[in-house]
């Protein structure tokens, strides 16, 4: 109250001072602006100016009261939007765990259209819409992703061309990619999906030109590194065989195949599976000789069950010399059933029956091998001893297939 009464006073004692000031001296001022002319006392025009100011601010606050609730129906209305399209995704990845591509395709795009972040829905719904055969929708999507994210053009990209590999169409996915690392050379993304098509397209050459870039950007681990390189050599060993075959060089129908095999880089020549290509690839172009070589030679440092099997297979120039250097290794691998099993073949071609029944039974002895008791079989069946050699046969046919014994039936 008392603060009222006080307010109250100061008033009045301003209003008596300014009717003091303008019976004192009222002024006078002069507006003249083009063909206009204001004149009024100073007093007035006080007034004026600061009625003016007020009603200014006033008017300003005004206005930013009413943005301010234009602003919060656009967040309320945006809200309401974002709610919606987290309903519609969790409902659209649902739907596309569970393989429902076609509810997947239209929740995921009806959430796109309503997200602030829509690139995600929209390559999830290119994936459910190629899933589900609806191939140029797919497409249309992704065209969708791009105009509304242009700088997620390797993510969308790579999308695309996932979409074209399981389509059955790699030549489209290699051109996309292509492209793509003209935009991005070093992307290791793109590099291994590059990789993925070559190796659909069973390009080995561009796959062993692209495999020292997977290795620098660390595309791949080592282990998925190395067998890649080791299939891509041994692809490219086989079809350098097969075309040599095709072209009949009667003079040199080797020449190709060892020129690749020098190209291969030094450590990978140490391989046991890319040594056995090769070794399969001189066999085929008549250099048997030179594949036992190559093979005896490596099994004499590095001891590889894989090649020892291939030297059983192998036509030796010399059997018997052939079996008697073999032999040797028994001393290094007394239990190694695949080396008895190489021995009892390479006796066998060298007409020691003998050595040959005693070596395969070794071998099925040490690993009840069926492919061991199928070689006693036709051991026997070679020695005259029809019925014994079809109990063996049998017995191997049993073993191979996982068959119940007869007693059974």
């Amino acid at each position: 109250m008392n603060f009222v009464v006080l307010i109250v006073l100061i008033a009045l004692a301003a209003g008596v001072g300014v009717g003091f000031m303008v019976n004192l001296d009222p002024g006078y001022v002069r507006v003249s602006w083009l063909n206009y002319l204001i004149e009024t006392n100073i007093w007035i025009a006080l007034f004026l100016m600061v009625g003016f100011y007020f009603a200014l601010h006033y008017s300003l606050r005004a206005l930013s009261r009413a943005f301010h609730l234009r602003a919060g129906y656009s967040s309320w209305k945006a809200g309401i939007n974002e709610r919606r399209a987290k309903r519609y995704t969790e409902r659209g990845m649902a739907e596309y765990a569970e393989g429902n591509w076609k509810k997947a395709q239209r929740h995921l795009t009806t959430a796109a259209a309503k997200s602030e972040t829509p690139l995600i829905h929209y390559l999830t719904a290119a994936q459910a819409a190629n899933q589900n055969g609806r191939y140029k929708e797919s497409d249309r999507l992704l065209k969708e992703a791009i105009e509304n994210a242009p700088n997620a053009e390797i993510g969308i990209g790579l999308t695309r061309a996932q979409l074209l590999q399981s389509r059955g169409e790699p030549d489209q996915a290699l051109a996309t990619l292509l492209n793509l690392r003209r935009h991005s050379t070093r992307n290791p993304a793109v590099l291994k999906a590059l990789a993925s098509v070559y190796h659909q397209l069973g390009d080995w050459q561009a796959l062993v030109e692209l495999i020292p870039d997977l290795e620098q950007t660390k595309a791949m681990d080592n282990d998925a590194l190395d067998e890649l390189r080791r299939q891509a050599w041994i692809e490219r060993l086989r079809t350098c065989t097969q075309q040599s075959i095709e072209e009949k060089h009667a003079d040199n129908p080797t020449g190709r195949l060892n020129d690749l095999w020098d190209a291969l880089p030094a450590s990978l020549r140490k391989d046991g599976p890319i040594i056995g290509a090769y070794a399969q690839g001189l066999n085929a172009l008549g250099a048997s000789g030179h594949a036992f070589k190559i093979i005896s030679k490596t099994l004499k440092t590095d001891w590889d069950e894989g090649l020892v099997k291939q030297l059983g297979l192998l036509p030796a120039e010399d059997p018997a010399t052939a079996l008697e250097s073999t032999e040797g290794w028994m001393r290094d691998h007394p239990q190694d059933a695949v080396l008895f099993l190489t021995l009892g073949r390479m006796a066998m071609r060298a007409n020691q029956w003998d050595k040959a029944q005693e070596y395969l039974q070794t071998s099925e002895k040490l690993s009840g091998s069926p492919e061991a008791t199928a070689e006693i079989g036709r051991l026997l069946v070679l020695q005259g001893q029809n019925e014994q050699a079809n109990n063996y046969l049998q017995r191997s046919l049993e073993k191979s297939l996982n068959l119940p014994p007869l007693a059974q039936y």
